[in-house]
């Protein structure tokens, strides 16, 4: 029946005339249109290319753009069903495009841009498509504008790929992308929302570095997933052809995706190195951490310059950069690893909840390495590998938080324990400063007692020289008296009443009341010194011992000689055998 159909339209169709043939849509969800034909624009409008039979077009010819910057491309695809059928239309090279077709209910020719910079249809990530409808047993003739003015400077041919793809497999996957995208950012922003009200109150850098990973996955899965397409429009920087002839290109989408990944990777390397403490623990892997993660951002950064300032090199670097996230997602999980094996407090958590969603990341960019960013949109990988992310910081923080908080604890009870031992320090130096508030007294009564001895030791002093000074005025009154009696003899007084005064006199002279005296005043200056000196030079004379004594308080020759009643040559004398004496007892 489909056949009979078909040859219906053949027949009946004007198209029939034409060398081009009539393309059939297969069975399958996506085929691509094997019969076209081109023409190359000399200025013609659209009504001309499509009336115009002395227009000539060439069937799958090729797009040579240094020869022409405008084409026009016609196909015809017929659908024998009576079923109209509704399909997803793209075209390569996707630039500034324009897509002609027939509108059965406007009942006219319609245009629709498409490529780069197109509107957006239906709300579908990729601008390069156009939704289309292939009425039910109908023949179908669709024109493109091709403008190639930014590819005049390539020397290439180019083949044109048309594809037609079934909205039907298409919606299924545009549902299944838009749930899992929706969950997972909804999932993240919720994450995110909580743990900014945590750092807002706290200050916890840590938490700092989770925000930052986080909102690092949100723009990555934006981006992964093509939404900024739908958001902000294709920006396209940089394009190429690649060794197919297919045009590739780096558009805003890619550049948010490398942030993205920049940011969770910041995010991540440094709540590792701060949950870890390792810049104290673990000083080389500390440094392998920090210096592998900037090299990766200037390696990424100035990828990103020369993809969108100067010429596109997307697709020879994209191997470099998965692999060092790999390398960098490697170091990480042996930072962990050494940090349990270690023991650092929560490390064990952080190493448990997240190698799940390392090891998918590692997964991730291991698939990168081989397929096309495009090729694997619909790869679930990244999303589950974030959401893991998410939950496994999550609850490594929580760890983390009850380590500190069992920390916490124990500084509280050692703090109490300083606190009592504090107190008892407190009170033992109360006692202390009391007992020497004590001694400070006693030190005050003794200085008050030695005050009182020295002035008793000091009256005592001039007491004892007033007795000195005494006894020396006596002796000298009475040597004088002595002299003045002498030269009465010689006068002729009578020799027995003036001998009888001079030896009352010299009996005088002589007595012994003077010295103990003196003796009992020495002593109160100089305790037991005439007994010390008794003791040490038992052979010392009772005149020894006075002259030891006149000589122990620096009395001179001359008043020593006015208390003998004797010159002062004797004296001199008498301290000379005194020394000798004491040198010859100390010398036994």
């Amino acid at each position: 029946m489909r056949n009979i159909c078909l040859a219906y339209f053949l027949i009946m169709s004007p198209c029939a005339v034409l060398a081009q043939k009539i393309n059939v849509p297969t069975s399958t969800d996506l085929f691509h249109l094997s019969d076209y034909a081109i023409l190359p624009d000399k200025g013609y409008t659209f009504n001309q290319v499509r009336s115009d039979s002395t227009l000539s077009f060439t069937t799958n010819d090729s797009l040579r753009p240094d020869r022409s910057a405008v084409y026009w491309l016609k196909m015809i695809v017929a659908n024998p069903s009576p079923n109209a059928e509704s399909f997803d239309f793209s075209v390569d090279p996707y630039l500034n495009n324009t897509f002609y077709h027939f509108d059965a209910n406007q009942k006219k020719w319609v245009s629709r841009r498409m490529g780069v910079g197109a509107v957006v249809y239906q709300a579908r990530r990729d601008r390069l498509v156009i939704p289309i409808v292939l009425q039910g047993s109908t023949v179908n003739t669709f024109y493109v504008r091709f403008d190639l003015h930014a590819l005049e400077k390539l020397k290439k041919t180019l083949a044109p790929k048309v594809t037609f793809e079934r909205q039907s497999s298409i919606e299924h996957r545009e549902q299944l992308l838009w749930v899992a995208w929706v969950c997972g950012i909804t999932v993240l922003f919720i994450f995110f929302l909580n743990n900014l009200y945590i750092y807002i109150g706290f200050k916890y850098r840590i938490v700092f570095y989770y925000l930052i990973s986080q909102l690092g996955c949100i723009i990555f899965l934006t981006a992964y997933r093509h939404f900024f397409h739908v958001l902000l429009g294709r920006v396209v920087f940089t394009m190429k052809l690649d060794a197919q002839g297919t045009l590739i290109h780096y558009d805003f989408n890619k550049l948010m995706m490398h942030i993205g990944i920049g940011l969770l990777l910041y995010g991540i390397t440094h709540l590792v190195r701060l949950y870890l403490n390792t810049k104290k623990r673990l000083l080389v892997l500390d440094r392998a951490l920090k210096y592998g993660l900037y090299a990766y951002l200037l390696f990424s950064g100035i990828l990103a310059l020369i993809n969108t300032s100067f010429f596109y090199i997307e697709s020879q670097s994209l191997i470099y950069d998965n692999i060092l996230v790999m390398m960098l997602i490697g170091v990480t999980i042996y930072t962990c690893i050494m940090g349990y094996l270690r023991g650092i407090p929560a490390a064990g958590s952080l190493l448990l909840v997240n190698i799940v969603p390392f090891a998918l990341i590692l997964g991730t960019s291991f698939i990168h390495i081989f397929y096309d960013l495009d090729d694997v949109v619909n790869l679930l990988l990244p999303t589950v590998a974030i959401l893991f992310q998410a939950l496994g910081f999550s609850i490594a923080l929580v760890a983390r938080t009850k380590s500190i908080q069992d920390d916490l604890t124990a500084k509280e009870t050692e703090a109490n324990q300083l606190e009592t031992d504090l107190l008892k320090a407190f009170a033992r130096q109360i006692e202390i400063e009391t007992e020497n508030q004590k001694i400070t007294a006693e030190i005050l009564d003794e200085k008050s007692r030695i005050e009182s001895i020295s002035e008793k030791l000091e009256a005592n002093q001039r007491e004892l020289a007033s007795t000195a000074l005494y006894v020396m005025n006596k002796n000298k009154m009475l040597s004088r008296l002595k002299g003045q009696i002498q030269e009465l003899n010689k006068e002729g007084t009578e020799q027995g009443e003036l001998k009888e005064i001079a030896s009352a006199l010299q009996s005088n002279l002589s007595l012994d009341d003077d010295w103990a005296r003196f003796i009992m005043h020495f002593e109160k200056v100089h305790p037991e010194f005439f007994s010390n000196a008794q003791a040490k030079y038992p052979t010392f004379t009772k005149n020894d011992l006075r002259l030891f004594a006149y000589t122990h308080i620096n009395l001179s020759n001359k008043e020593i000689a006015a208390m003998l009643n004797i010159d002062p040559g004797s004296v001199r004398r008498a301290k000379t055998r005194l020394s000798q004496k004491m040198a010859q007892i100390e010398a036994v």
